[in-house]
């Protein structure tokens, strides 16, 4: 008897230099079920 294999989750790890929320809120319209856990802001210091 062959044992069942299951397929792996899918965990995405997106990063763009421009329109990252955009982007975060497109895929997740997209993909069922899918959740945003983290979310991480990267400010440029203004000089």
């Amino acid at each position: 008897m062959m044992a069942k294999v299951s397929a792996p989750k899918i965990a995405p790890c997106l990063r763009f230099d421009d329109s990252a929320q955009e982007a975060v809120r497109f895929y997740t319209s997209v993909f069922t079920n899918s959740k945003i856990i983290v979310e991480a802001l990267k400010m440029a210091a203004e000089e």
